[in-house]
């Protein structure tokens, strides 16, 4: 990264720009974290381009970023070095490190940003910035004194506070390893001492042959339904295993029963396709997509299949042609319906597998949706080990549910038309009409961080959530700006059924799905809102995304027209790959590429230059014939289909097309002077007989050869 790119990022104020430059490896970010001595201005330019990203929705991309210099990165260090060696800076060293000493104020607030920010992420912050913090805290004590440099209170204040909250997370961190440790010897399961054979986070989520052939469980641990977990990659790596096994396992028997007795008509939780084929490479995805033949009958069947969970986009398939010695997984991503009347739909895999085509497979589709196991496992591989949400509660199991850090005893809500402080809750108070039960639940969710309602059906869920949300919007701005309020329910009916309720206190509803039935609710549907857009950068990724999409879907349209067979396209469309650009056909005229197509042939092929590829074909030269006016016929078929072709060209001039003759149509030429060449020569047996080798040169006999040069096109 240059000093000029990185004063450009840093002077950027759209965070979501600046995130998507810093996570780009060609901006050279990561690469310039590497150096070990990276001088002054540059640890000052890169904390002025940190400060960009804090103040950004964007939590994940952020925690990453943080990842890569507080973690992956020898900045740390050298950022303490710089600091503690402020003091004793004299004229030169200040003169190389102008950025500081000329806006030193800049540099301590750019850090309490940065470090405000990282405090919110406990785990991360009690392990990356102790050291850091406390080298700034000597530093303040003595810069002012050797260098007459004046700090702002206000800075100091804020360090001080710093450090003392990093402290305290120190000591609430090892309070709670002992706490966790106490909890073990309660709740003692010897397995959680067992170490996992692997990284979880390294495991492919597809399954492998053994897991899938051979009955064997993996290595599992039990969900903790008491006690605390050792920590955050105890708890996600359970979880992963878990939900992991819980798609394959039926997987597995259905495949196993396969296995056991293939003549069986039905199984257990998967579905058998035999005499499957692999058609052609398809660009629907990231993925490496193959359109795939399952049913060769070409029966018409009376069958819905936009209501069938057969061939579900997302669904897990798997492939084998040698009786499960190997098998390839795969998911399915594209199922149209016209595709499916055909017998044919299009699979993508992860990775390029070792695919035959047109050769008989076996298919099996398991019938437990796949989709979103997938998507919730990868999630839990990606999650960051210095953040998770609620963790003193889900990780730790704390049974004494804190405020939400936007209360504090003199904030007030407007509850039901009255004045109330949340932190100090009246006994007996009760609102909106609701009984005990209700009314704990509603005081709970309102002065709680995290809080758990159940009950059976009938006795107001629905009624008391819709309540936490109307109390909640009238005071939005004790907590607006910590993000909106998210609405997660288990049925497209219930998500539909508490927006409604909510219509009445707001409008400002997005909903998320095209599930959604209710008639009241389609104005608010992500389809059809008009959301202003925030990120410009974000919006532009979007278009040229669908730029992209858009010149891939065309290019796929034109190896479809290829893979028919039956038609003339323009050559041109070669021009995106990059061996073609520099092949020599690309140079070729049009006279050129109809020289390559349709050589001449004068009993024989005229020599032209080696590098061109030539279709060569060598005629039986008769010596002594009373027929051998009939090769004549043949070179003269030769002449009608060049004639063709150029008549062919010349009607698409006005389109400037450059016109490229078919497999389909070579093959076809072919065949037809075979059968003359065959004919011929039978006319020759009845004139000579058996001296027919007499007459032919052995070693020009039907010869179908030429020095064609092969050009490989890969992108």
């Amino acid at each position: 990264m240059g000093f000029k790119i990185a004063q450009e990022i840093g002077d950027n104020n759209n965070a979501e720009e600046v995130i998507q430059a810093l996570l780009n490896d060609r901006k050279g970010f990561k690469e310039l974290l590497k150096e070990n001595e990276l001088s002054g201005d540059w640890l000052i330019l890169v904390t002025k381009m940190l400060t960009k990203i804090c103040d950004t929705s964007f939590i994940e991309s952020k925690i990453k970023i943080f990842q890569t210099v507080f973690v992956h990165s020898t900045y740390p260090k050298q950022l303490t070095s710089f600091i503690s060696n402020l003091p004793n800076h004299d004229e030169r060293e200040k003169k190389r490190n102008e950025y500081f000493w000329n806006e030193s104020d800049q540099f301590w607030n750019n850090l309490i940003i940065i470090f405000e920010d990282v405090v919110k992420l406990p785990s991360f912050a009690s392990q990356n910035l102790p050291v850091l913090l406390k080298a700034i805290h000597r530093t303040l004590l003595v810069i002012e004194e050797e260098h007459g440099l004046h700090i702002a209170d206000e800075i100091k204040e804020k360090f001080v506070m710093l450090l003392e909250k990093v402290q305290s997370m120190e000591s609430e961190f090892v309070k709670r390893c002992e706490e966790t440790q106490s909890s073990h010897n309660e709740y003692n399961d010897e397995e959680d001492n067992v170490d996992p054979p692997n990284d979880f986070r390294e495991i492919n989520v597809y399954p492998n042959i053994d897991e899938v052939t051979v009955k064997e469980t993996p290595f599992l641990r039990k969900n903790k339904a008491k006690g605390a977990y050792k920590g955050i990659y105890h708890y996600l790596d359970v979880q992963f295993r878990l939900l992991r096994e819980d798609f394959i396992a039926p997987f597995r028997n259905g495949i196993c029963q396969y296995l056991n007795n293939p003549e069986q008509r039905r199984f257990d939780d998967v579905k058998i396709y035999n005499k499957v084929h692999f058609l052609s490479n398809e660009s629907v995805n990231e993925l490496n997509c193959i359109r795939i033949k399952y049913d060769f009958s070409n029966k018409k069947r009376n069958f819905i299949y936009e209501n069938s969970k057969l061939f579900m986009y997302g669904s897990l398939v798997c492939f084998s042609k040698n009786h499960f010695k190997n098998v390839i997984f795969g998911r399915i991503v594209k199922r149209d319906v016209e595709l499916l009347k055909k017998g044919e739909l299009v699979v993508g895999f992860d990775e390029m597998e070792d695919i035959v085509f047109n050769t008989d497979y076996i298919m099996i589709e398991s019938t437990v949706y796949f989709e979103p196991y997938f998507h919730v496992l990868r999630a839990l591989q990606r999650m960051c080990l210095y953040y998770f949400p609620m963790e003193k509660y889900i990780i730790y199991a704390e049974k004494v549910a804190s405020p939400p850090n936007y209360l504090d005893e003199f904030v007030s809500y407007n509850v039901d038309g009255a004045e109330l402080y949340p932190l100090s809750w009246p006994n007996g108070a009760s609102h909106y009409g609701l009984n005990d039960s209700q009314q704990a639940a509603f005081r709970a969710a309102l002065t709680q961080e995290i809080a758990v309602i159940q009950g059976p059906p009938g006795t107001g869920k629905t009624f008391t959530g819709l309540k936490i949300t109307q109390t909640l919007l009238k005071n939005t701005t004790v907590w607006d700006e910590r993000g909106p309020i998210l609405v997660i329910c288990y049925t497209n009916h219930a998500l539909d059924q508490f927006l409604e309720g909510i219509l009445p206190f707001t409008e400002a509803l997005l909903r998320i799905g095209g599930q959604s039935k209710n008639e009241n609710l389609n104005n608010y549907n992500l389809r059809n809102s008009r959301v202003q857009r925030k990120s410009e950068a974000l919006y532009q990724t979007r278009r040229d995304l669908e730029i992209w999409l858009g010149n891939l879907k065309s290019i796929d349209n034109e190896f479809e027209n290829i893979l028919n067979y039956d038609s003339i396209i323009n050559f041109s469309c070669f021009d995106v790959l990059p061996h073609y650009r520099n092949s020599p056909i690309r140079h070729f005229t049009r006279k050129d590429i109809r020289s390559w197509l349709l050589a001449e042939v004068n009993g024989g092929v005229e020599e032209t230059d080696t590098m061109l590829p030539t279709l060569n074909v060598a005629l039986p030269m008769v010596l002594n014939s009373s027929k051998a006016d009939s090769g004549d016929e043949i070179n003269s078929e030769f002449d009608d289909w060049e004639e063709e072709a150029f008549i062919i060209e010349s009607e698409r001039d006005e389109a400037n097309l450059v016109p490229l003759i078919t497999l389909r149509g070579i093959q076809l030429k072919i065949y037809q002077l075979e059968c003359k060449l065959e004919e011929f020569v039978q006319t020759l047996l009845g004139v000579v007989g058996e001296s027919l080798e007499e007459t032919i040169l052995e070693r020009d006999y039907f010869n179908y050869t030429g020095h064609t040069t092969t050009y490989r096109y890969t992108g």
